[in-house]
């Protein structure tokens, strides 16, 4: 069930200020689709069309996966694993000629905007 703007669904005004345009669709932002605004997995039992379940994969859809994140212990077993005693080094740690190449990459961003990572 992704959610999808709709200028005509009361609950999702197609309004710019709460909307993502992405390839010419619109999406809800980070407030409008916040997982307690939309009431997922609220009451009990949370009404049909606001369950998030695993069994249906509706997990990772979007807006959905906003609250999956947060709750994926109620949704899938998982167990704590420790890392162990003392440090750790991991083989490829990278090097300072690597450092420099990962400083020094840029990528152009979905309005063709070239963008550089931040330093520090």
């Amino acid at each position: 069930m992704n959610i999808e703007f709709d200028s005509h669904d009361p609950q999702f005004p197609c309004d710019s200020a709460r909307a993502l345009e992405i390839e010419g669709k619109f999406y809800p932002d980070g407030r409008a689709s916040d997982p307690g605004e939309l009431g997922w997995m609220q009451g009990l039992p949370p009404p049909v069309d606001k369950l998030v379940t695993f069994e249906s994969d509706c997990f990772l859809d979007f807006p959905q996966i906003r609250w999956s994140l947060t709750h994926m212990r109620e949704l899938a077993p998982t167990a704590n694993v420790r890392r162990g005693e003392g440090p750790r080094i991991l083989p490829g740690t990278p090097s300072g000629a690597d450092a420099a190449a990962i400083d020094a990459l840029t990528f152009t961003d979905i309005k063709d905007q070239r963008r550089y990572p931040p330093l520090g």
